[in-house]
């Protein structure tokens, strides 16, 4: 009943002229425009020492992330890197800077060789923790490491870092470098 009212309507002129268009229709027929993009990295390395040392970490550039033994600065020259620290009083003797609580992390983290210096604040064990994670974001097995320091000894370990699933971290203690 409506649809024959409302032809009836436009017959008899109550209606105004009906006026209909099709909207343009735009076709993209060559390659897409949109640029795929890369898959996120969700690699990362995360380094803690809450013990008698200094950290510090360099990659294969000579970039450095850690607390400088010489000057106590925070050095975050390698790309992404961010070092947290804190340094702990030794309450019987007053002293400032006894012992280091220290967080490096690397987010993204690139593939390759790093150098982990450590030296000595105090004589005592030291303790480090390293994680990681892989690209896709998984976690990685973790590393410990621990043993004995004196004051102002250096010791430099190697260790390798791979962001694929299912890699593992590597960390050899390099042999100590004989002055001369």
């Amino acid at each position: 009943m409506r649809v024959w009212w409302w032809w009836s309507a436009i017959a008899l002129g109550l209606l105004g002229p009906v006026h209909a268009e099709i909207g343009e229709i735009h076709v993209n027929s060559g390659p897409s425009e949109e640029v795929p993009k890369p898959p996120q990295d969700h690699s990362a390395l995360w380094i803690h020492s809450g013990t008698r040392i200094y950290l510090v970490l360099v990659d294969a550039k000579g970039k450095r992330a850690g607390v400088d033994p010489k000057t106590l600065a925070t050095l975050e020259t390698i790309p992404n890197s961010k070092c947290d620290r804190e340094f702990i009083e030794n309450r019987y003797t007053g002293d400032a800077q006894a012992e280091l609580d220290q967080h490096l992390t690397l987010e993204p983290a690139k593939n390759g060789v790093y150098q982990l210096r450590l030296t000595g604040i105090q004589p005592g064990p030291y303790k480090i923790e390293i994680s990681a994670q892989s690209k896709e974001g998984s976690s990685l097995p973790s590393k410990d490491l621990d043993g004995l320091i004196s004051e102002g000894e250096e010791k430099t370990f190697r260790l390798s870092f791979d962001p694929s699933a299912n890699s593992a971290l590597t960390v050899v203690e390099e042999a100590p470098r004989k002055a001369g």
